[in-house]
């Protein structure tokens, strides 16, 4: 459980991106298809993702980290609004990128903005909640960790 006092400027959601499509789609491209959507549209896009964050976290992300399993390649993007299928209105002007519009309507959502990339250096961050270095949470199994900002 994290310390929620200790986070005061919030958390970042790290989600670690792998090839889709049967290895047709490579974990870079996947990420570059979310930051070329923000370019193309007002710095807006729309993250969709079945399994969502923790419940008792959600309040706290402020940020969307989404990169490549050793760092090299990621954007990082400010949270408008987060929210899980039609629980609240998708705010104005947040779509998803073309390839992922197929995805159910009961998926967890994040409206981003300021979209930018980036590339993450080992002790950049650290895992808020094993205390790790993030490139060492992600580079086995893990997909989603939690970042103090």
């Amino acid at each position: 459980m994290l310390d929620i006092e200790q986070y005061e400027n919030g958390l970042a959601l790290v989600y670690k991106f792998g090839e889709r499509f049967d290895g047709e789609l490579s974990a870079r491209e996947g990420i570059n298809i979310y930051a070329l959507h923000a370019k193309e549209h007002d710095g807006k896009v729309l993250l969709t993702m079945e399994r969502g964050p923790r419940k008792e976290y959600r309040h706290m992300i402020k940020k969307i980290i989404l990169t490549v399993k050793d760092g090299s390649y990621a954007i990082i993007a400010d949270v408008e609004d987060a929210s899980k299928g039609t629980r609240k209105p998708i705010p104005t002007g947040y779509t998803v990128p073309s390839i992922w519009e197929k995805e159910p309507d009961n998926m967890h959502w994040f409206a981003l903005y300021n979209v930018e990339r980036i590339k993450i250096e080992a002790d950049t961050y650290t895992s808020a909640t094993t205390g790790k270095d993030l490139l060492q949470s992600i580079a086995g199994n893990g997909y989603m960790v939690y970042v103090a900002l």
